[in-house]
Formats: structure tokens, C-alpha cells, sequence
């Protein structure tokens, strides 16, 4: 008998139930998932040229898969958690949806590679500031392509936390980081919140070498 969640309930001379899923989650077993993890290191802001002679600075994260099976279908989104009512201009309740290096929304992640893949988070160009307050956009596709008319994804001045999910078939991994929005183009860094658990340990080696 089947179910309309793809499940089907089987019984036997013995009305003994057995279940099976033609879902794609179960094709791929669980310990050969992938788990996918977000580098806490951010990689150097990238200044790149664009073709409007425009100056634009990136600063990106990386996304790795630890795990043993490929991630495919992955997709990046970005949640404001702490904000300067003053310096903002995104409706802190929108989700946004990030696009990789290289413009796409969506990348499938190889386990056990190194390089993973590269995550856009915000950037800033040479020319915001000129005629309003917008100093950085977040990386959506839109903002990306047309920051002219993409104000409702852009960041003033100050120091903001944020929260990045990445989402694949088969899984999700997410973490915080901080913001800094300079006056200047090339005063954007961003850091990872730390942990309880990771100030801590810092704490105690400090303690260690200090005795």
C-alpha cells in the first residue's frame, strides 16, 4: 500500500509491517552522507575590476564537505541576527539567498576535497557612498549584477552579526559571523563569532603559558 509521502507499508502473511521509502534521502545510506562545514577562517578580501571601472571588493567564505558522499543541490542564505536600525537598509526580517564565486545559486560540494567551494557573503564597490548612505550589499544575484536597484540589500556604516545557512539534499551546517561596514569601499571585514566553548579554550592555554 502505498502512502502519498512516498512510503509503503507492506504486510505480511503474519501482518508483520515493513516500511519502504523511495525518497531520495533513502538512496543514499547514512554513512555515506555528506556533512558540510563552514570555514571560521574568511578568506583575504578579493578586489577585483568590473566592467564599468568599477572597484569591488568581495569577502567570501569557504564550504567544505567532511563528509563521505556528495552534497549536491547546495544553496547559501544570509539572516540578520544584531543590526544598527541607523545604518540598515535590508528589512531585517528578509532571508537572503547568496550566490557562489563565479555567480551561481546553487554548486554541488565533492567530499573530501580540499578546495570546496567559495561562498560570496557582501561586497562593496568603489562608488557606494557617492549618492546615498549604501556602503556594502549583500552578495544576492540581483545585487550582484545590478546594485543600482538593489538598495534593499545594502548595508550603511557599523557592525552587524549575521547568520549564514548552507543547504544541501541532505543536509544543512550553519554559523555566525561579524560585520564591519567602513566608511571607505575597502574597510568590509567580516569574522567569525566565536563559542562559548572556543573562548574558553582560548582562556585556558592563555592560563597555561602564563604560569
Amino acid at each position: 500500500m502505498g502512502t502519498n509521502d512516498g512510503v509503503y507499508i507492506i504486510t505480511d502473511k503474519h501482518n508483520t509491517i515493513h516500511c519502504s521509502c523511495n525518497t531520495e534521502a533513502d538512496v543514499q545510506p547514512f554513512f555515506i552522507r555528506p556533512k558540510l562545514s563552514i570555514d571560521s577562517n574568511v578568506l583575504t578580501p578579493q578586489v577585483q575590476r568590473i566592467p564599468t571601472n568599477i572597484t569591488r571588493q568581495y569577502v567570501r567564505v569557504r564550504v567544505r564537505n567532511i563528509g563521505k558522499g556528495l552534497a549536491s543541490g547546495c544553496r547559501a542564505r544570509l539572516r540578520l541576527t544584531k543590526w544598527n536600525e541607523n545604518s540598515l537598509h535590508i528589512d531585517p526580517t528578509d532571508i537572503k539567498n547568496l550566490v557562489w564565486a563565479g555567480g551561481s545559486p546553487e554548486v554541488e560540494i565533492y567530499p573530501n576535497d580540499d578546495v570546496g567551494e567559495v561562498l560570496d557573503v557582501i561586497f562593496s564597490d568603489s562608488d557606494f557612498g557617492t549618492g546615498d548612505k549604501i556602503r556594502a550589499m549583500v552578495s544576492t544575484q540581483q545585487a550582484e549584477s545590478n546594485p543600482d536597484i538593489s538598495a534593499q540589500d545594502g548595508f550603511g556604516t557599523g557592525e552587524f552579526e549575521v547568520e549564514l545557512k548552507v543547504l544541501s539534499k541532505h543536509g544543512s551546517c550553519k554559523s555566525k559571523f561579524f560585520i564591519e561596514v567602513g566608511r571607505n569601499f575597502e574597510n568590509l571585514t567580516m569574522h567569525k563569532q566565536r563559542t562559548w566553548f572556543e573562548v574558553m579554550k582560548d582562556r585556558i592555554r592563555n592560563m597555561k603559558y602564563s604560569s
